[in-house]
């Protein structure tokens, strides 16, 4: 009787990992930036709208202050994402 419920829990524990959907991780290529497009397989393609992209692998605005000039000047970083570009991938 003993290895019945053990049976029970142990199935019990593994159905509680696979409901959970623990983080995935997974690699891609950018295929395309305007709209952007990652593919992870030749036919898995994840579009821009199920993408969150942080901020530093965009193009941004930042104020610095520069040691020759008076005041905060604004400067434009450009590191947004290319074709070609690898990333990795989490599953939120």
């Amino acid at each position: 009787m003993s290895s019945g419920l053990i049976g029970i829990i142990k199935q019990a524990a593994l159905d509680a990992i696979d409901n959970a959907q623990m983080c995935d991780l997974r690699y891609g290529k950018v295929v395309s930036v305007s709209p952007l497009k990652v593919q992870v397989t030749t036919q898995f393609v994840i579009p821009e709208s199920l993408l969150v992209v942080p901020q530093n692998l965009t193009n941004y605005k930042v104020d610095c202050t520069l040691p020759d000039q008076d005041g905060k000047q604004t400067i434009t970083i450009h590191n947004a994402l290319k074709v070609g570009d690898k990333v990795a991938l989490l599953r939120k």
